[in-house]
Parts: structure tokens; C-alpha cells; sequence
């Protein structure tokens, strides 16, 4: 009997732990309801850091910045 409780009991803090970590993810979704549900912040900081870094790479080697239009 004592085993039984003791998993019932650990699977259950398995899911409450995973369901603190969804609920951030969800909570912020539905705070931004306008927003479009694939806009990541996390990544858009990441790909403006990336673009200024490569600006500061083409300057740094000394060639022309070519237009992709």
C-alpha cells in the first residue's frame, strides 16, 4: 500500500510541476490576444541581435553591404 501512495503521490507533483511551467506560456497567449500566436519575443530579440551583429561583421571587414531587393 505504502508504495502505491508513493507514486500516486509522485506522479501527481510530476504534473503540477508541469502544469506551473505551461501556465506561463498559456497566460501570456491570452494576454495578448491581438497578437499573432507564432510572434515569439524571445526569438525576435534573438534575430535582432543576430542582424546587428552581422552589420557590425560587414562593416568591421571593410565590404560593401550588398541589397537583397
Amino acid at each position: 500500500m505504502y508504495w502505491n501512495s508513493m507514486v500516486v503521490e509522485t506522479l501527481h507533483n510530476d504534473r503540477i510541476k508541469e502544469a506551473t511551467r505551461n501556465r506561463l506560456p498559456v497566460e501570456l497567449r491570452e494576454a495578448r490576444p491581438g497578437v499573432e500566436q507564432s510572434y515569439n519575443p524571445a526569438l525576435a530579440w534573438i534575430g535582432e541581435r543576430i542582424k546587428d551583429i552581422g552589420s557590425r561583421i560587414v562593416e568591421i571587414s571593410g565590404q560593401p553591404e550588398q541589397s537583397l531587393n
